[in-house]
C-alpha cells in the first residue's frame, strides 16, 4: 500500500503539496505537473518517491504501464549540517577598553542530534596591506591569549557562543589596526565547517570613532545583495564626509576591496554602482588631507571602471557627475577602439592609436572579438601627489588600460596622444610628459616612453608608447599677479563709492531723478569692486561651489553697472534731446531693467551652456588662471562679460554725441543736481562713465594676459575712479556741506564776460533754489539788457511753497548810454518772455521790464508761472 512516509522520510514535510490537478487544454498532447520541494534550512539525504496519475477527466483513460513517475531528491550539500560564525560576529572590533569578546556560532542542520566543534585563536600569516594602510598581525600571548577548546551543540540547539579574552595591558608596540583570527575546525557528527565564515577576524583599534567605521564592514561578511551594499555604502559616504584617521581609512579601503570583489563576481545594481562612484568621488576631493597621494585609490577606480552596469554588458557607460573625475568604460570591437578620441574638460583630449588592436580578417559580431577598455580623466592630481616637486599640468591626469592587461608598452610604434590645456602661459621648450610608475608610486619623465609633441602658450601635447597613467608638467612664464597696490586701489574705490551712495541716501534733501539713477549705478559699481576684491583675495582657497557662486555675483554686478549706464543714457536722451521733464514716471521700469537685465543675461547663458552644450556650472563659473573667480572659458567671457558691456558703452556714446549737437537746448537747466547747470554736470557724469569703462577694460585684459603693465594701468585708473567719486559726488555734491540760500542776486553790467556775476552761494534746497526755467529766463533778460547797454541789478526770490512760481523785481537801473530800441527787437523780447511764462505779456510801456528813454526804473512786480520751452532758444 502506498504511503507518504517511508524510511524516515515524510513527504508531507518535504513537499509543498502532495496532490493536485493538472489541466490539459484542447489540442495539447503534453501536460505539465509541478512538484515543489520545501525551501528550508533542513538538510536532506538522498530519497525517492512516486508521483501517481490516478484520475482523469471524462472520455480519457489512464495508461496503466506509465501511471507512475519515479522522482529522486538529491542529497543536500551538507546533510549533516554546516557550522559557522553568525552574522555580526565575523569581524568583531575591539578598543583598548575591551577585555573580552563573545562570539556566536551557528549550526545550520538538523538539530535532532548533538554535535560539537573545536575552536582556536591564530595569528595572521602576514600583515595585510591595503594600499598605504597596513593591518598588522596581532601577537599571540601579548595582544591576545593563545586559546582553544570545544563548543557543544545539544539536541535541538542551533546556536552557542565562546568567549575570547584580550590582554590589552600587555598590548604589543605595533600600531593599530591589528588583527588576529578565531578558527572553527573539526566538527563532529558528520557536520562541516563553512569554508568562508568558519573564520572570525578580530580587529583591534585605538578608539571608539574607529570602531564605528570598522563596524560597518561587518555587514559585508555575508552573501551580499543590493540592499546590504547600498546601506553600507551610504553609511561610508556619510563617515567620509569629514577627514578620516589612518585606522578609519584602512576600514574604507577594505570596504572598497570587498565591493569591487563582489562586482567582479556579479555585476552591481545601478544604485550600488552609483554609490561606489560617489564614495570614490568623495575621497578624490582636493581639500582632503587623508587621501592625498593615495594612488591605490586610482587602481581601485580602474578596477571599478571595468565592472559593467547591471544588464548592460556590451554598451558600456560613462560616469561624469563627479567634479573630480570622469570614468568611461566600453566593451567595443577593435574598429571602434582604434583611433578613438576621448574629449575631456577644457578642450583636453586623449586619442588612441589607429592600429592599436589587430582587426580580424572576417570580423563578425561575436563576443570573442570584443575588448573592454577604460579611459579615466582625473580633474585633480590629488591621488598622485608625492613628496616630489613634480606637479601635473592644470592638475589633469589621464588613465587608459585594457581589462586584465594592466600597464604595458605598445608595440609596432603605436603611440597614444593627449593634450592638456592650462590657463597659465607656458614657457616653450620647458615642458615634460609624465608617465606614472606604479612600482615606485611616482612620476617618470625620463623620455623612454613619452615625448613632447608641442607646447604652445596654453597647452602641452604629448605622445606615449605605453598604456598607463599620463600627465604633463611645464614651467610657466613669470606673470603679474594681484599685489598690495591692487588691494589698496580696490579699498580706495570701494570707500569712494560707499561714501557717495551714503551721501545721496542720507544727505540729499531734494534728489533729482537723474541723480537717483546715478546712485543705482554707483551701487552696482560698489558690488562689482567688492566681489572682485574678495575673489582675488580668497578665490584660490574657495571650494569649486563657493568660487562659482562668487563668480556669478561678480558677473551680475559687472553687467549691472553697464546696464545702468545705458539706462541713464536713455533718460538723458528723453530729457536733453526730447525735452521730457517727466521721466520720473518711468522709475519702476528703469529699476526693473537695471537690475533685471543682468540676471536675464546670466540665466540665458547658464541655460544655453548647461542645457544645450552639457557644461557643468563649474565650467561656466570658476577659477580663472588660478587667481580670480569669474568665467574661465574665453568664449563665454567674451560673449557676455565683454560684448554686452561694449554694446551698452557704444549706445551711450551715440546718445551723447547726438545730445551735444543741441547743447544750447539744455545747458542752462539743472537736470542732474538741483541748482547745478547741465553744462557742468553732464560732463562730470561722462567722466565717471569713462573711468569705469577704462578700469574694467584693464581689469579684463590683465585677467586674460597677466601682464604687469596692464595691472599698473588698472591700479592707476581704479585709484583715479575712487578719488574722483569721493571728491565729486561725496564732497562737492553733498548738500549738507553746501548750505542753501533763500534768495539769489544776479548782477548784470550789460557787458558779456567777467563783469557779469552770479551771487547765490552753493547748491540750493527746496525752499531756495533756482528753477531751471527761471535760470533760462534770467539768461534771456541778461542778453536783452546787455544788448541795450543797461546796468541792472535784479533781485530774484522763489516762492517756497511752489518752486515753479517766481517773483522778480527790477530795483533800478541807470541809462548810461541813450540807445533807441527797435520795434522788432521789442517784439522779439516779448515773445521770449511769453514763451517762458506760458502767458501773454500785456504790459504798458510804463510797466515794461526793459525800461524806456523816459523812465529810469520799473518798480512793480510780475508773478509769472515758469515752464520749460520745448525748443531751443536759439531756434526762435
Amino acid at each position: 500500500m502506498l504511503s507518504l512516509t517511508n524510511n524516515g522520510v515524510d513527504l508531507s514535510g518535504e513537499l509543498v503539496r502532495t496532490s493536485g490537478i493538472a489541466l490539459c487544454r484542447r489540442g495539447d498532447i503534453i501536460c505539465t505537473l509541478t512538484v515543489e520541494i520545501q525551501d528550508d534550512e533542513e538538510p536532506e539525504d538522498q530519497a525517492w518517491f512516486l508521483v501517481e496519475i490516478y484520475r482523469v477527466g471524462a472520455g480519457a483513460a489512464i495508461n496503466q504501464t506509465t501511471r507512475f513517475a519515479n522522482v529522486t531528491m538529491a542529497q543536500s550539500d551538507d546533510p549533516r549540517g554546516v557550522v559557522y560564525f553568525s552574522v555580526g560576529h565575523r569581524l568583531p572590533v575591539a578598543t583598548p577598553t575591551t577585555t573580552k569578546l563573545t562570539l556566536q556560532v551557528h549550526r545550520r542542520a538538523s538539530a535532532a542530534s548533538a554535535g560539537s566543534v573545536q575552536y582556536r585563536t591564530l595569528e595572521l600569516p602576514r600583515d595585510e596591506v591595503l594600499g598605504p594602510a597596513i593591518i598588522h598581525a596581532a601577537k599571540s600571548g601579548v595582544d591576545f591569549p593563545r586559546q582553544e577548546g570545544w563548543l557543544t551543540f545539544e539536541v535541538g540547539q542551533r546556536n552557542t557562543s565562546l568567549d575570547i579574552g584580550l590582554l590589552r595591558h600587555l598590548a604589543s608596540s605595533l600600531a593599530t589596526p591589528k588583527r588576529f583570527q578565531v578558527e572553527l575546525f573539526n566538527a563532529t557528527g558528520g557536520a562541516k565547517v563553512h569554508p568562508r565564515f568558519g573564520m572570525a577576524n578580530v580587529t583591534l583599534v585605538s578608539n571608539a570613532a574607529s570602531q564605528a567605521v570598522w563596524a560597518l564592514l561587518e555587514q559585508l561578511h555575508q552573501p551580499l545583495g543590493p540592499d546590504v551594499l547600498d546601506q553600507v555604502l551610504r553609511r561610508l559616504i556619510d563617515e567620509a564626509a569629514v577627514p578620516l584617521s589612518h585606522e578609519q581609512m584602512a576600514a574604507v579601503l577594505e570596504a572598497l576591496e570587498k565591493v569591487i570583489t563582489e562586482a567582479e563576481r556579479a555585476p552591481l545594481q545601478e544604485s550600488s554602482r552609483n554609490l561606489t562612484y560617489d564614495l570614490l568621488c568623495t575621497l578624490a576631493s582636493p581639500s582632503r588631507t587623508d587621501t592625498r597621494g593615495v594612488s591605490h585609490l586610482a587602481e581601485v577606480a580602474e578596477r571599478f571602471a571595468f565592472q559593467p552596469p547591471h544588464r548592460q554588458p556590451v554598451r558600456g557607460a560613462v560616469l561624469e557627475t563627479c567634479p573630480h573625475m570622469t570614468i568611461s568604460a566600453f566593451q567595443w570591437y577593435p574598429t571602434q577602439i582604434n583611433g578613438y578620441k576621448f574629449r575631456g574638460r577644457n578642450a583636453d583630449f586623449f586619442q588612441l592609436p589607429d592600429t592599436l588592436l589587430a582587426v580580424p580578417a572576417g570580423l563578425t559580431a561575436e563576443c570573442s572579438n570584443l575588448s573592454r577598455i577604460q579611459l579615466t580623466e582625473f580633474k585633480t592630481e590629488h591621488w598622485f601627489l608625492t613628496n616630489d616637486t613634480t606637479k601635473a599640468l592644470n592638475g589633469k591626469v589621464f588613465s587608459a588600460s585594457f581589462q586584465q592587461r594592466g600597464s604595458q608598452p605598445l608595440k609596432d610604434g603605436n603611440e597614444v596622444v593627449y593634450r592638456i590645456h592650462t590657463p597659465v602661459h607656458v614657457t616653450p621648450g620647458q615642458s615634460r610628459c609624465l608617465l606614472w610608475n606604479q612600482t615606485t608610486a611616482s612620476w617618470s619623465s625620463d623620455g623612454q616612453y613619452c615625448r613632447v609633441v608641442k607646447d604652445s602658450v596654453n597647452y602641452v601635447e604629448c605622445a606615449c608608447s605605453h598604456l598607463s597613467v599620463y600627465a604633463a608638467s611645464a614651467e610657466f612664464a613669470t606673470l603679474a599677479s594681484y599685489n598690495e597696490a591692487f588691494y589698496a586701489s580696490g579699498i580706495i574705490c570701494i570707500s569712494g563709492f560707499a561714501l557717495a551712495v551714503l551721501s545721496h541716501a542720507l544727505c540729499s534733501r531734494v534728489p533729482m531723478f537723474a541723480a537717483k539713477l546715478l546712485t543705482h549705478m554707483m551701487l552696482s559699481c560698489l558690488g562689482t569692486q567688492m566681489c572682485f576684491l574678495v575673489s582675488a583675495f580668497r578665490g584660490p582657497l574657495f571650494s569649486e561651489d563657493s568660487c562659482a557662486a562668487l563668480a556669478l555675483f561678480s558677473h551680475y554686478f559687472h553687467l549691472s553697472q553697464f546696464f545702468w549706464m545705458l539706462i541713464q543714457a536713455v533718460n538723458f536722451w528723453q530729457v536733453l534731446v526730447m525735452n521730457d521733464e517727466h521721466t520720473e514716471r518711468r522709475y519702476l521700469l528703469y529699476f526693473l531693467l537695471g537690475w533685471g537685465l543682468p540676471a536675464l543675461v546670466i540665466i540665458v547663458q547658464v541655460v544655453v551652456l548647461l542645457g544645450g552644450y552639457g557644461w557643468s556650472i563649474h565650467s561656466v563659473y570658476g577659477l580663472v588662471r588660478g587667481d580670480v573667480c569669474f568665467i574661465p572659458n574665453i568664449y563665454a567671457a567674451l560673449s557676455t562679460a565683454v560684448l554686452v558691456p561694449l554694446i551698452c558703452v557704444v549706445t551711450v556714446l551715440v546718445v551723447f554725441i547726438h545730445a551735444y549737437q543741441v547743447t544750447q537746448q539744455w545747458k542752462a537747466y539743472d537736470d542732474v543736481y538741483r541748482g547745478r547747470t547741465n553744462s557742468s554736470e553732464v560732463p562730470l557724469v561722462l567722466y565717471l562713465f569713462l573711468l569705469i569703462s577704462l578700469v574694467w577694460l584693464w581689469a579684463g585684459l590683465h585677467m586674460g594676459y597677466k601682464q604687469l603693465w596692464m595691472l599698473i594701468l588698472y591700479v592707476i585708473f581704479n585709484c583715479l575712479l575712487g578719488i574722483y567719486v569721493f571728491a565729486v559726488y561725496f564732497i562737492m555734491h553733498n548738500q549738507l556741506c553746501w548750505p542753501t540760500k533763500a534768495s539769489y542776486t544776479v548782477e548784470m553790467s550789460g557787458h558779456d564776460g567777467p563783469d557779469s556775476s552770479y551771487q547765490g552761494g552753493g547748491p540750493t534746497s527746496a525752499g531756495g533754489d533756482i528753477n531751471k526755467s527761471t535760470q533760462n529766463l534770467i539768461s534771456a533778460m541778461e542778453e536783452k539788457i546787455g544788448a541795450n547797454s543797461f546796468e541792472h541789478k535784479v533781485k530774484f526770490s522763489l516762492n517756497s511753497e511752489n518752486p515753479v512760481v517766481g517773483t522778480y523785481t527790477t530795483e533800478g537801473f541807470i541809462n548810461s548810454n541813450l540807445v533807441s530800441t527797435e520795434e522788432e527787437s521789442q517784439e522779439f523780447d516779448d515773445l521770449i518772455f511769453a514763451l517762458k511764462t506760458g502767458t501773454g505779456l500785456n504790459l504798458s510801456d510804463n510797466e515794461s521790464i526793459h525800461g524806456s528813454h523816459d523812465e529810469g526804473s520799473v518798480t512793480n512786480s510780475q508773478i509769472v508761472e515758469l515752464r520749460r520751452i520745448p525748443i531751443a532758444d536759439t531756434h526762435l
